[in-house]
């Protein structure tokens, strides 16, 4: 960052007046306190500056969840779930992203759906979703 603040979104001008950085270190760290406090992740105390990390936290920390599904599961998760409707939710989460679906894939995936899967695949299969959804039931099928 100090070596090519450019690339930081840092102008110029904000190098010359803060050379270390510290009050842009400073608010990043804030704005970063602040998300994970409201995802639960933290406590963070904004007037003392502390910061407690919270069991979901470490959980989250320890298996790599990054915040943004915690916050999905926060707001969508509830009591009494279906399977069919946590598979949904899961499917949702950010570390999946970068699933695609192939069109070389939907022949097999229909199959799969079709054949083997005994819970409703919801958004079907012709999106990440339900195709991620579908891969979670069939795991189930193999418990």
């Amino acid at each position: 960052m100090l070596k090519n603040p450019l690339a930081y979104g840092i102008t110029y001008q904000q190098k010359e007046t803060d050379p270390d950085l510290i009050r842009w270190k400073t608010e990043l760290i804030k704005v970063a306190a602040k998300v994970l406090d409201k995802c639960k992740m933290i406590r963070y105390d904004e007037r003392l500056g502390n910061l407690f990390p919270t069991d979901l936290g470490r959980i989250a920390s320890h298996f790599y969840v990054q915040h943004q599904t915690i916050e999905l599961f926060n707001e969508k998760m509830r009591p009494n779930m279906s399977d069919a409707e946590i598979f949904a939710l899961i499917s949702q989460c950010s570390e999946f992203d970068n699933v695609t679906v192939r069109d070389d894939e939907m022949e097999e995936l229909a199959k799969l759906e079709s054949e083997y899967c005994q819970l409703d695949v919801k958004g079907g299969i012709e999106n990440k979703h339900g195709k991620i959804s579908t891969y979670f039931a069939l795991l189930r099928l193999q418990r």
